[in-house]
């Protein structure tokens, strides 16, 4: 029977990252084909301190946001260590990783043992992110062997013209591209001269029940309605529109706590959320509040009314336009730069599961062609 080998970012401690592995290859299993997740972790993900030392110069804020999130760390440690617990249970429970570990010096071991090698989803392809090496364009895969992508972003609005020449070398030999927004699309079609799919991330080819599956019981205190926060930067006036929206709600906020943002709801933030406490969560909100790509994503999956917020101001590495581009393809683009001083209708759902429903069976299509190959 013919493997399929992922090539995706997996085991960090992030809603997004570890719910889009898992749906990738539930969703494979689902169409009745094998596949795991390459079990590979580069060497070169965090920055060297000449490089922390040159963007805090660029920056001078990073330095107190970096004092601040370690002073959380020390005073939340248990807490904190309890979060990560609970992503690790998800991950033992229900990510299929290969037993043999790769890093950059081995991954081509990894060749004999798939037919279909396959990039994405999550930002894989985003060149301002560190580990975003060359294995990602699965240059370590020789051009006999089927390459495909499903639904890698590029985060940015631009490809650097340094790494061009690298994304058109490693790409041109793929049997199928496909990327996750429509300006990746433009951005790559721009390098090589091959057709481009744009594709919807793989947690929305999960239905609502599948999700359902891998959730966590979890009851609100006294069965407490709320509106949930999860952000994953540190933007004070985003902070200060939720706790308006909630103000004027009159609804209690519950914060979820990330390892990117901290306590930035204070007592309100809730520790030890994984994966499965996170879809939970979402299902029994009230409301959302998010700078989270997925948890934009998760709220349109489970129906829920929610607001969308940037988390940084638009510029060439921003990852703002994976935002827009999700919520322009279903026609709730409103939902994002919010205005708290004005009010807004309730997301129509019955227009936007139609246009998730056709997305999502083009989607499937083209994932079908792929791991028939």
């Amino acid at each position: 029977m013919k493997k399929i080998g992922i090539m995706t970012h997996h085991k960090f401690y992030n809603q997004g990252t570890m719910l889009q592995a898992y749906a990738i290859q539930r969703k494979i299993e689902l169409m009745g084909k094998n596949s795991e997740i390459i079990n590979y972790t580069t060497q070169n993900f965090r920055l060297t301190k000449k490089e922390k030392v040159k963007n805090i110069v660029k920056n001078p804020k990073l330095l107190l946001d970096r004092f601040i999130l370690k002073l959380h760390y020390i005073k939340n440690k248990s807490n904190i260590l309890l979060t990560k617990q609970k992503y690790d249970d998800f991950y033992n429970e229900n990510i299929k990783v290969s037993i043999e570990k790769y890093s950059e010096e081995n991954l081509k071991e990894s060749l004999y043992k798939y037919t279909i090698f396959m990039v994405g989803s999550d930002q894989t392809w985003n060149p301002y992110i560190k580990s975003n090496k060359e294995t990602y364009l699965l240059d370590f895969v020789p051009n006999n062997k089927v390459k495909v992508s499903y639904a890698p972003s590029i985060g940015g609005r631009e490809i650097p013209k340094k790494f061009t020449e690298i994304y058109k070398k490693n790409l041109e030999s793929y049997n199928y591209i496909s990327c996750r927004e429509e300006k990746g699309k433009q951005i790559l079609e721009q390098i090589i001269d091959k057709k481009i799919e744009v594709v919807v991330d793989p947690t929305l080819l999960l239905n609502k029940s599948e999700w359902e599956k891998v959730a966590s019981k979890y009851e609100s205190k006294n069965n407490e309605k709320y509106i949930l926060c999860y952000f994953l930067g540190r933007n004070k006036k985003n902070v200060k529109i939720a706790k308006k929206i909630a103000k004027d709600r009159k609804l209690p906020i519950l914060s979820i706590y990330s390892m990117d943002s901290g306590k930035l709801f204070g007592k309100n933030t809730k520790f030890g959320v994984g994966p499965s406490e996170f879809i939970t969560l979402i299902k029994n909100a009230e409301l959302i509040c998010t700078d989270s790509f997925h948890g934009c994503v998760f709220s349109i999956i489970f129906n829920k009314q929610f607001f969308a917020f940037k988390k940084r101001k638009d510029k060439k590495g921003s990852d703002n336009n994976r935002l827009i581009d999700l919520l322009s393809k279903f026609n709730i683009k409103d939902r994002i730069d919010i205005n708290p001083k004005l009010k807004y209708e309730d997301i129509n759902y019955e227009n936007v599961n139609k246009i998730v429903e056709k997305e999502k069976k083009r989607s499937e299509e083209f994932l079908q062609k792929c791991i028939d190959l």
